[in-house]
């Protein structure tokens, strides 16, 4: 079996990393307190303008890291973007997961939209960045 070398290691450790979310939202049992319905909108909002308008600030504070664009086949530990675009596919994953198990056991949803909302809300900050405030050098 050959190893796996370059971007093909790279989408199997991030691949790994999100199916571990998955795996923990299915099957690790999670109960939590009731909450308002706009609570996972406001976490959208809020990590949405955080991520938009953070990484514009600490990108000035730390340019020896790789502030290229990431994707699924780089390295998730080369820098900060990547990292962060590896924690949101890992949310959106837990979310979808914990929201699935709780329809199917009857559960209240809002609670598990949490990990959902911060994961798009990362998402959709560094899509917002990359777009409109990314300065290449």
């Amino acid at each position: 079996m050959a190893m796996m070398k370059g971007p093909r290691l790279w989408f199997g450790v991030r691949a790994g990393i999100v199916a571990l979310f998955i795996v923990n939202g299915f099957f690790v049992p999670f109960e939590g307190p009731e909450i308002p319905m706009f609570l996972p909108l406001l976490a959208l909002v809020v990590v949405t303008l955080f991520v938009t308008f953070g990484f514009r600030g600490i990108m000035k504070s730390y340019a020896k890291y790789d502030w290229s664009r990431p994707s699924w086949f780089t390295n998730p530990f080369s820098g900060p973007s990547h990292f962060a675009h590896l924690g949101s596919w890992a949310f959106i994953a837990l979310g979808l997961a914990e929201t699935i198990r709780a329809i199917i056991v009857g559960q209240p949803v809002v609670i598990h939209l949490l990990p959902l909302a911060f994961g798009l809300g990362i998402y959709l900050g560094l899509t917002l960045f990359y777009t409109y405030m990314y300065e290449k050098k």
